[in-house]
């Protein structure tokens, strides 16, 4: 099987796609990891706001 050029190119710019793909993802996860942490934390903050509301 011996490739020409376009072959090596049309290759070079599928894995340059899915390389994207591949990177948008990482990048998404991340952002939404970040922001469930966010919500949690404010969640819990106002929670022991609450808290300290109930002990005065």
């Amino acid at each position: 099987m011996h490739k020409t050029c376009v072959d090596l190119q049309i290759e070079k710019s599928q894995l340059a796609e899915q390389g994207r793909q591949i990177h948008d993802g990482v990048v998404y996860n991340l952002a939404l990891k970040n922001w469930v942490t966010t919500i949690q934390m404010h969640q819990q903050n106002s929670r022991s706001a609450d808290y300290q509301q109930q002990l005065k």
